[in-house]
């Protein structure tokens, strides 16, 4: 089951398995980056594949009779040119890092009393006599 508020993933499809047989994916914010995880016991990491296109994400897996393939469009604040993908003990992990803009950060907020303009001498003589000054 995937659990995410950023964005959608289907789970893989694999029509001629029962819904039972599918493997577990799921999705979580880890570090300040999308990580993806896919359950694949069994499956030799040769026939694991990950790629990128464009903004699309796939997910590709074929040995024996077993066939997946998913795409996941990547939304703005992911950047796709950051993608790393680990295969280990049957999980597939993919992480996606945020795009710079994307990041939260926090802004400091200044507290010091605002500084006192400081008057030229023209300017110190118009306010003392109520005048205008001109050029």
């Amino acid at each position: 089951m995937f659990v995410s508020t950023a964005f959608p993933i289907r789970t893989f499809v694999r029509p001629s398995f029962t819904r039972a047989a599918s493997p577990s994916v799921a999705g979580a914010w880890v570090d300040g980056a999308y990580e993806l995880t896919a359950d694949l016991p069994g499956v030799p990491e040769d026939a694991v594949g990950v790629s990128v296109a464009g903004r699309t994400l796939a997910i590709d897996v074929s040995a024996d009779a077993l066939t997946l393939s998913e795409r996941i469009r990547l939304p703005q604040t992911l950047d796709a040119e950051q993608v790393t993908a680990r295969y280990a003990n049957g999980r597939l992990t993919v992480t996606v890092a945020r795009t710079a803009e994307a990041t939260p950060r926090s802004i400091a907020i200044d507290t010091s009393p605002a500084p006192r303009p400081q008057l030229d001498a023209v300017d110190a003589q118009a306010v003392g006599t109520g005048t205008n000054v001109t050029e």
